[in-house]
């Protein structure tokens, strides 16, 4: 089960810019407040790379707080870029609602997919990479082969535990992951991790609308449960996987204000067993300091219960490159799965070392020839050694602050 205390507490030195970031992503409302002159590239720059920007840009309060300058016409030009991409991926949630129904495939959405359709985001607020289906696993070939007939094709890689490779369309301009389970979440019928069919016989989904054929999504609790545990445990000490301030957005967009606590307690039921209270507690405290204007730095160091460990890790994972490439470790560590912790652990080390060439031509962002892919593979365990250095070396305890 994964603590508070589990999280490293990187010193940090919170910027004026950072402090601003999270004003406008974040802040019901207020004047803005800047203890001294932002650079307003820098603040450009933390905001793209916190994934934040297009949302800063979404955001009215940010436009009526905010003269016309650079960085508020590049906030705004990324809200717009992801309001068509919602559109994009609704549409196609569509078509591919339709496929799965007229294959007899009942399916849930989750994440990105399930906010849209209960209304929890509207267009320009949040990025999405992908659709992210869960479907019944004795549905799965089924679904697959639906999703095929109008035009997905796998990317060419692996199946991993809990999704199947994800499918791409380059005709609808989407990528879609099936998932065999909502990995972390369970609810009373389930053993593990549950399922489709547990989530929707118990009661813990609600239909779709009815665009959206034989479909159904996850009750407010359950969505948040599993947005928290994805967030937190299956990305949180990989980052380059995942945004994880986006996470604490959709925390703040699936509940209401002055209620987050009561909402995390109740998710909490559901993740319990993976994740301590005292983590979602923290989430839940830092979600409403955050819509309260509360100063990030204050908040890293001097919060309601003590200084949030979580908070610090989430930005300077987000936020430097240094930090966030020495958590490999810790992700093997605290890796989520139903497995058991050898056979996790050693498909973890599996994964790394032997990657596909289709994955290695993913990492170079080019075709690899046979020699090149074999002078790749033979580098792997060396690679994996510096990461695991950087995690255990004795820089790893003693850094300077890192300046985010």
């Amino acid at each position: 089960m994964l603590r508070s205390s589990d999280f490293p507490s990187p010193p940090l030195v919170i910027t004026a810019e950072v402090d601003e970031l999270f004003r406008l992503a974040f802040a019901a409302g207020g004047q803005k407040v800047v203890p001294e002159p932002i650079s307003l590239e820098r603040l450009n720059r933390v905001s793209e790379a916190s994934a934040l920007l297009s949302r800063i840009g979404w955001n009215g309060r940010a436009r009526e707080s905010w003269p016309k300058t650079g960085f508020l016409e590049a906030a705004q030009l990324a809200a717009r870029k992801v309001a068509a991409g919602h559109l994009i991926q609704t549409h196609a949630l569509g078509v591919i609602a339709k496929a799965l129904a007229s294959d007899g495939v009942e399916w849930t959405a989750l994440k990105f997919a399930a906010m849209a359709l209960d209304g929890s985001v509207e267009p320009g607020q949040r990025a999405a990479s992908d659709l992210d289906i869960l479907v019944d696993p004795g549905s799965l070939g089924r679904a697959t082969t639906a999703l095929e007939t109008i035009g997905f094709r796998s990317r060419g890689g692996r199946d991993i535990e809990h999704q199947t490779d994800p499918l791409i369309s380059r005709d609808l301009g989407v990528t879609v992951e099936l998932h065999r389970k909502a990995l972390g979440v369970k609810v009373p019928a389930s053993r593990v991790s549950a399922t489709q069919r547990c989530l929707r016989e118990g009661g813990y989904t609600v239909p779709a609308a009815t665009a959206y054929p034989r479909g159904h999504v996850p009750i407010r609790a359950v969505l948040l449960a599993h947005t928290i545990v994805h967030g937190v445990l299956h990305h949180g000490f990989r980052p380059v996987e995942y945004p994880l301030l986006r996470m604490l957005g959709d925390v703040i967009d699936l509940t209401k204000p002055g209620r987050t606590l009561e909402a995390v307690r109740d998710a909490h039921r559901y993740v319990g067993h993976v994740l301590a209270w005292d983590v979602l507690e923290e989430i839940g405290r830092v979600c409403e300091e955050l819509r309260a204007s509360a100063p990030v730095g204050r908040l890293c160091s001097h919060g309601p219960s003590g200084e949030s460990r979580v908070l610090k890790h989430m930005i300077a994972a987000s936020l430097s490159a240094e930090y966030a490439s020495s958590l490999e470790f810790l992700h093997a560590r605290h890796r989520l799965s139903d497995h058991s912790f050898l056979r996790s652990r050693f498909s973890v080390l599996f994964q790394r070392i032997l990657i596909t060439r289709r994955e290695a031509e993913q990492v170079r962002g080019r075709d690899l020839s046979r020699a090149e892919y074999a002078s790749l593979l033979l580098r792997r365990p060396v690679v994996i050694w510096r990461k695991l250095k950087r995690s255990f070396g004795p820089d790893s305890r003693n850094r300077a602050p890192l300046v985010c």
